[in-house]
């Protein structure tokens, strides 16, 4: 039994319209139909959108996990490794600087027992030969020293930033390397113009002159460097 969707009356017709009110039978019905599809398709749109929010395929989810633990390595090497690894650097560079400062602390300890030495032994024929000998001690040990001065002036200037996270002050160290420098150039000078006027016809003390000036022509060239 049908009734009319619009007044009620019961229907005994297969007509399109109701005989009592003249209202559409078929375009009610249609009407009913397309609402009953629209609540089909909104729930079909609900159920899609609820599984956009999950992954679609296990190649999807290796993906997402991938991700992640690539996420935490980067977290890890930030949070960790990098502190670690600057500490190793700051550590390498301060040992370097002990093992170059112990060498400039041993050459100058050197060369001062020598210039001491040397000042010692008042020039004369008697003492000439003590004195080259001394002397050309002197700039064999300077010549070799100066080289490795400069070189260790150079890492201060280098490894400034390092040697600060040490609790290195590089100026102080610098200016004594600096000193120490000048006091070599002033010795050896100071020898070279005491023996150059017994150089003449003495093959050995021509050689310490020239040992003495090659030390001058050493220091000058590694400061250019």
């Amino acid at each position: 039994m049908k009734f009319c969707p619009n007044c009620g009356k019961k229907l005994e017709t297969t007509s399109n319209y109701c005989p009592k009110c003249g209202g559409a039978l078929k375009t009610a019905a249609a009407s009913a139909t397309e609402k009953s599809s629209a609540g089909a398709t909104r729930k079909n749109e609900a159920k899609t959108e609820a599984q956009k929010g999950t992954p679609r395929s296990l190649q999807e989810k290796i993906v997402r996990y991938l991700l992640a633990g690539l996420m935490i390595i980067v977290f890890i090497f930030i949070a960790f490794y990098l502190p670690g690894a600057q500490w190793q650097r700051v550590n390498a560079v301060g040992n370097k600087y002990y093992e170059q400062r112990t060498v400039f602390n041993n050459d100058l300890s050197e060369l001062n027992a020598l210039s001491g030495s040397y000042a010692d032994a008042r020039l004369g024929n008697a003492t000439l030969s003590r004195k080259a000998t001394l002397a050309s001690a002197y700039a064999l040990k300077a010549k070799q020293a100066v080289t490795s001065w400069n070189y260790f002036s150079s890492f201060l200037a280098q490894n400034d930033g390092l040697l600060k996270d040490y609790n290195v002050n590089s100026s102080d160290a610098k200016k004594e390397i600096d000193s120490g420098l000048s006091a070599v150039k002033t010795e050896t000078q100071l020898m070279h113009s005491e023996l150059r006027d017994y150089a003449s016809g003495d093959a050995a003390i021509a050689g310490v002159l020239k040992a003495l000036e090659e030390v001058e022509s050493a220091d000058s060239k590694n400061a250019g460097q």
